[in-house]
Formats: C-alpha cells, structure tokens, sequence
C-alpha cells in the first residue's frame, strides 16, 4: 500500500507539470500569433502614414505668364496630399458602418485628430520626415551620411533685377555677399540677348515678362511661380530680395535655423499703416517665406496676379489669406530698409547700428556694395580674433594640467616663443604685441646696401618703384586694393577717439609709401590732408604709419597628389635647323630619359612636310616606346590655329603643354608643369629665359661667359605668354584660342584674358628649365592680325637682340667709326 500511494502521488505530479508546460507553450503560440497580427497592421498603418508625410508637392496645373488674365482657379488642383485624406475619410466611413472590421487603431472609429497625432508620431519616429535608406547588410551602407539622409537646401536668396542692372549693380552683388551664399539666383524679364556673365552666376528669364515694362509686383509674382513649380520640394526657405540690398549670408542663416520651415512664416521689415490695412512686409528690401507658406499659398497662386481684384499682388494675397508680416522689433535691427544715409556717410566704419543685420537696403552704386561688404568682413575679423583670444586663453589654462612632454607644438599667440636668435631682439627688449595680443615680429636691421628694403612711393593716382622698369605705372590690381585697405584703415585710426563734431573728412593724400617686410608684413606709411567736420575750411596735415602684420599659424594648401603624362603641343609650317634642334632636345631630355611624355607636331601645308614626317619616323623606329605624332592643319601658318588642332584628340583630363620649337627644354620642368597645373583651378604660364645674338654677347661683353643666366646672355620674358601648360578641359572651358587670328602674336595674351575671365588662377612664375634660343624675326605687316601685333613683333626684336650695355656700346662705337663725338 506504502508503494502504491507513493507511486500514484508521484504519476499525478507529473501529469500536473506537464499540463502546466503544454499551456504555456500553446499562450506562447497564440501570444506569437497576436502579435505577428497586430505588427501586420501597424505596418500596413505605417505605409499608409508614410505617403502622408514624405509627400511631394507638386502642382499639376500649369499657368503660362502671357495668358494670366484669363486664368481661373482650378477647383482639383491636387496639393500631392490631398487624395491620401480623401482615402482615409471614405475608410473612416466604412468603419462606422461597419464596426466588425479591422480598424487602424485600438479605437473603433479613427478621427482627423487621432490621424493627425499618429502623423506627429511616425514624424518623430523616424527622423522628422527625412527619408533615411535601411539597408540589411553591411555590404550596401553608404560611407557618407549625406548618402544616408537626403538633406534639404536650406536657403535660397533669390535677386529680382533688369538688364540695365545685370552688368552693374549685379556685378557687385556677385563679387561680394553672393560669394558666401549657399545659392543665389538672378531673375530677370525676357530680353533679346544676355551678355556674357561670369563663371558661376545663374540668370533666370522669365518667360513672357518685359524687362523694361513689368515692375515689381508682376516680377515679383512670376519669380514666386518658378520658386514653387521648381525649388519648393527641395529648398527650406526663399529670400527675395532687390538688386540694391546687401545681405549678410551668415547672420541670416543664423536667424532662419531657428524657425521652422514647415511653418507658415512671412518674415520682413512690415509696413507702416493703420489698424484698418493689411500689415505687409516691404517687399524689394527683402522678405523671408518658408516652405511651409509657399506650400499653403500655391492653390491660390493664380488670383495673386497683380491688378486681379482685392488680391492685387502677392502681398495682397498673403493677406487675404489672413498672413501678416511679422511684427517684433527685432526686424528693424534684422531688416535695415533706410540705410542709403549711413552707408554712403563717412562714419559708417564707426557705427554700430549694422551690427546685428540681415538684411541692408537701400545700397545704391556698386561702390558702396563693396564699401559694406567691406565693413561686415571687418565685423567678421573682430569677431574672429575674440574668438581666438579666448581659445588661446582656454588652450593657456590647460597646459599647467598636461606634463611638457605631453603638450602639443602649438603656441597661443598671447605667448608666442622669442624669434630666432640671429633675428631676436636684445634679451632687455620686450617683444611688441598689439593691443589685441598680435605679436609683431622685429624689423630686419640690413648689414649692407644689398639688404636695404625699399620703399614703393605712391599718390592717390601712381605708383613708383625703382624695381621695375617703368618709372611710374598705374595703380592696379593687389596693389591697388592694398592701398585701397590701407587708406580706408588710417583715415578709421586717425578718427578713432574723437567726437562727432571734431573728426577728420579725408580731402587728399599727399603722400604714400607702401613696402613688404619678410619678417613683419605690410608697411603703409601715408601723409594725408583732412578738414574739420566742424570747419571745413581749415586744412589739417597728417602722418598715419599703420602696419598689417602676419599671422603666426600656418594654413596649409592643397596641392595636386595626379603626376599626369605631359603631351607636348608645338606648330610648324616646314622642315628647319631649329626643328632638328628641337628634336635632338626632346630625344636627350625627355625620351632617353623614360619620362612620361607626349609630342604632337601640327605641320601645315609646306614643300617640306614629306621631310619632316621622314624624320619623325625615324625617331619612332628609333625608339618603339616614343610616342610622337604628325597633325596636318591646312592653309598658311596660325600659330593659334595650329594648337587649337593639335588639342582635338585628346579627353580633358589630359595634360597639355603649349611649346615653340625654339625652346629648350630641360627634365627639371616636366615635374614643375605638372605641379603648378590644377585642373579646373589652376594653369600654368612659366617665364622662360630669352638669350640675346651671340654676336652681340661675344664682341661686347667681357664677363664670364661659363654662366647662362646672366643679364648679358638673355633676359626673363616677362611679357610672353606663349608656353602654357593647362589641362584640355580647361582650355575648351576658357573658349580656346581666337581662330581668327592670323600670323604672329596676340593669341596668346588672348587665351591668358580668357583664362582670367573664367576664373582659373594663373600660376606665373620664372622657370630655369626653359630656355629660348635666339633667331632672326621678320616682322611683316601683311602676316600679323593687326598693327598693335605688329608694333609689338618690333619691339620683340629689338628687345631680343642685346643687352641695353651692349646696344649702348654698339651704338657708342659706331658713332665713334662715323667720327662723331657724343
């Protein structure tokens, strides 16, 4: 009996554990069903919400601008969103009919607040809206996280002009803010031609608006049209702005990240009116829209046509549409609408009205664009250097915390390490700092005559320098915009301090003197004549030294990491001594050596073309791995003509080298062409060195003879442009040579202009592995493009004859054979 109770006690506790197992695992089965079920309808819920919020907002009815009168409202237009709610509200229908069947949500009845809120969820679930990739293997993960996220632009600034501003006002706008702008887009009427704009600066024409007749409003309605039919899917905010406003990129993109462009924000200087008219923000000074106002404004877009009823413009519109402009008082710092006054006074670099703004209107002449943009890159500087002031004292207050060994090499500028020791001072001599904690290096004291440091001496029109060969020469280019810095420095000096009422009004610069010191940066020393502001009829003489100091960092630029093949390009119009001597270089420093090189030769028609392919072969034959090749080019000789055929075979990212056959060329140049060449940057133009007529050399000059770069055997041919390297690309994008010129000259100061135009940096610099042997020259009238080439091709040939000692000796002795005396 013991056994058999204990047995039986013992079979029922089994069975009690495993009926206990078999129910959990049938919960678990039904609980893994549940849930597959309800994750099932969050997906499909998913879906559905997804083509709510990534939805593209694209207007399927099109308005042409010459036919606006007649345009109506179309009742259907489609929003891109709309027909998903319509989709929803019938399901929302069919649900209260039918409570039975599977619902979106736990509730049985889904309502516009609950979509709305599930939208604000799946919104924030997932990034905002941004459509981000999932990927299932490690295999396709972008590198990149702009590859991952498909961002947004976030401003575009768009300017409204005319033709008569494009090549002005425009020009200025261009060359100053836009340089910094994310985007910027000009808009103007519909014109017969468009002049030729420089790289980069993107001109819209409207289609079916007159230039010279639409004024604002219609201007300002066709710009909005294009925005939104082109941009609104891909662009967070649009500025429209005048040709005669500034705009301070960086302050403005400050501004707008802080707002939400998916709301709708009107946002500008508003206008002045009683409580009866509609609050507008001043349009041609620079109005702000977000994306999310274009979005609700465009089904009304065509009753925004000017002169169409109460909506008589844009701005009319947005106010029926029950949107003002924004009210706060911030705007009248952000948005400066009367500015003409301060910007054209002689105060404007001491004011602080500018600081905080975004936009500036109205600027008037494209000298005062340039004097603003002027004055906020200064803003930008001061900014910049409290910056670094406080960084350095950051960077000061660690290194008690980190062992010298430890420390980094770099050294805050508050204490910068003592020069050299054969430059220091004397140890009693503090190092001098300016008020900002720049430390100015000390002057080199020079030994002799020959470490004398000149000064350039210059007025308000010439400039003088005993370094070049004109006494006196125009003020242009970095030295102008140098000394355009520099006077507009000491005149903000010598008023900085003093009362409104008893500062200097520049009348005249009597004075100036300008050098670059090696060891401090850039010296101005300038004598001016003021008057009073309170009595202008008294004339004050001045003295201002003022003294642009380098900077201690050191920024590293980027240089080329390709080593190309160099394709040589050269022209000829028949078989020559200098051909074979050519080609007797080429063979020693180029093909004997392996290097990585190309040679076309582009013969034009000539008795002696058989000759000259007779000798390319055998230089080929000679050596199988020299690529050397013969381009016909018919009709007479053009040099530009002859380049411009020997460029077509080859792809643009080909390195090409403009050469004559008077050249020698040594290895050593090879690695500099490739060097100080960038493709779609930079081209290269080396100074070669011309050698005089031995003849003259000989019998005249009595000196060494074993150097070659001296003043007696040749001279830097600073004035040619000839030999060129540049890559195809470059050369088709600049517009090439001028096929229109014929004979001798001019083509090549022609493509150095285009090269210039188009933005690519000229790297122009001396370069001893070219060297220009002599040969005679015939200057003909009947063979050169025009007179000026010819005046040039004689003054060529005379230059390139001798030395001026040995012209003056020549010229000495031979008087002296005539018997005449000088």
């Amino acid at each position: 009996m013991r056994c058999v109770s204990k047995c039986f006690v013992g079979k029922a506790s089994f069975r009690m554990y495993t009926i206990l197992l078999l129910g959990m695992a049938a919960g678990f089965a039904l609980s893994t069903i549940f849930q597959s079920l309800n994750y099932a309808t969050i997906q499909r819920t998913a879906g559905q919400f997804r083509k709510i919020v990534d939805y593209n907002v694209l207007s399927r009815t099109a308005v042409r601008f010459s036919n606006l009168e007649e345009a109506e409202i179309d009742p259907n237009i489609d929003l891109g969103y709309d027909y998903e709610r319509v989709e929803h509200e019938q399901q929302l229908q069919s649900t209260e009919s039918n409570p039975q069947q599977d619902t979106m949500f736990d509730s049985p009845v889904v309502s516009i607040d609950d979509l709305k809120q599930k939208q604000r969820e799946y919104v924030n679930d997932n990034w905002q809206g941004r459509n981000v990739r999932e990927t299932n293997s490690e295999k396709s993960r972008s590198n990149k996280l702009s590859d991952e996220l498909a961002p947004r632009q976030a401003v575009l600034i768009v300017v409204i002009t005319s033709m008569s501003q494009l090549m002005s006002q425009t020009l200025a706008i261009q060359g100053t803010w836009a340089v910094e702008a994310p985007r910027v887009i000009y808009f103007t009427g519909e014109v017969q031609t468009m002049p030729h704009l420089p790289h980069g600066m993107v001109v819209v024409q409207l289609e079916g608006i007159d230039d010279k007749q639409a004024g604002w409003e219609v201007k300002e309605y066709a710009t909005m049209k294009y925005l939104i039919d082109h941009y609104l899917d891909h662009v967070d905010w649009f500025l429209l702005v005048g040709d005669e406003t500034y705009v301070v990129t960086n302050a403005l993109q400050a501004q707008l990240n802080k707002l939400d462009a998916s709301s709708p924000v009107y946002m500008g200087r508003p206008t002045e009116g009683d409580g009866d008219s509609p609050r507008l923000c001043r349009p041609n000074s620079g109005v702000a829209y977000s994306r999310g106002l274009l979005e609700r404004l465009r089904p009304y877009l065509p009753l925004c046509w000017p002169g169409r009823g109460e909506m008589h413009s844009l701005s009319g519109c947005l106010s029926v549409m029950g949107l003002k402009c924004t009210l706060a008082k911030e705007m009248e710092e952000l948005f400066i609408t009367d500015a003409k006054p301060l910007v054209e006074s002689s105060s404007l670099f001491q004011s602080t009205q500018l600081t905080k703004a975004v936009v500036v209107h109205p600027v008037k002449y494209p000298k005062y664009m340039y004097r603003l943009h002027s004055y906020f890159k200064e803003l930008e500087y001061n900014a910049s250097m409290s910056r670094a002031r406080a960084i350095a004292d950051i960077i000061k207050d660690t290194h008690p915390f980190i062992p010298s060994h430890l420390r980094s090499q770099f050294t805050p500028s508050r204490e910068a390490s003592q020069p050299p020791a054969s430059t220091a001072p004397p140890p009693d001599t503090p190092t001098p700092t300016t008020s900002d904690g720049i430390v100015v290096r000390p002057r080199h004291v020079p030994k002799n005559k020959f470490e004398i440091n000149y000064w350039e001496y210059f007025n308000q029109t010439r400039l003088m320098t005993i370094m070049n060969e004109s006494p006196a020469r125009g003020i242009i280019g970095g030295i102008r915009e140098e000394a355009r810095y520099g006077l507009t420095k000491a005149i903000y000096l010598a008023n900085q301090g003093l009362p409104q009422n008893q500062r200097y009004i520049f009348d005249k610069l009597e004075n100036g003197y300008h050098r670059v010191d090696p060891m401090r940066g850039s010296e101005f020393i300038l004598d001016f004549i003021f008057r009073r502001s309170s009595d202008r009829n008294t004339r004050i003489k001045k003295r201002v030294s003022i003294l642009r100091p380098y900077h201690e960092n050191v920024v590293p630029v980027d240089s080329p990491e390709m080593l190309p093949t160099v394709n040589f390009v050269v022209t000829l119009s028949g078989l020559s001594s200098r051909l074979e001597h050519f080609l007797a270089q080429y063979e020693k420093n180029v093909i004997q050596l392996g290097e990585d090189a190309t040679l076309t030769i582009v013969l034009f028609d000539s008795p002696d073309a058989p000759k000259v392919r007779l000798m390319v072969q055998q230089y080929v034959t000679r050596y199988q791995g020299a690529k050397i090749f013969v381009v016909d080019a018919p009709g007479d000789f053009a040099r530009g003509i002859g380049l411009h055929r020997g460029t077509e075979h080859f792809r643009d990212d080909q390195l090409l080298f403009f050469v004559d056959v008077d050249l020698d060329i040594s290895t050593d140049f090879l690695p500099r062409c490739r060097l100080n060449t960038i493709q779609g940057k930079q081209v290269y133009f080396p100074v070669f060195f011309k050698l005089y007529n031995e003849e003259f050399v000989n019998k005249y000059h009595r000196g060494n003879s074993s150097m070659l770069l001296t003043r007696h055997k040749g001279h830097w041919a600073h004035y040619s442009y000839g030999m060129v390297c540049l890559y195809t690309a470059d050369y088709r994008k600049s517009g090439g040579f001028d096929l229109s010129m014929r004979g001798w000259g001019e083509e090549d100061v022609d493509l150095l202009n285009k090269a210039l135009s188009h933005e690519l940096e000229v790297f122009r610099a001396p370069d001893p592995g070219l060297i220009h042997n002599w040969h005679r020259k015939a200057c003909n009238k009947n063979t050169v493009s025009n007179s000026a080439a010819y005046e040039h091709c004689l003054q060529s040939k005379g230059e390139n004859l001798a030395d001026r000692i040995e012209l003056a000796q020549y010229v000495f002795d031979s008087e002296l054979q005539k018997g005449n005396v000088l």
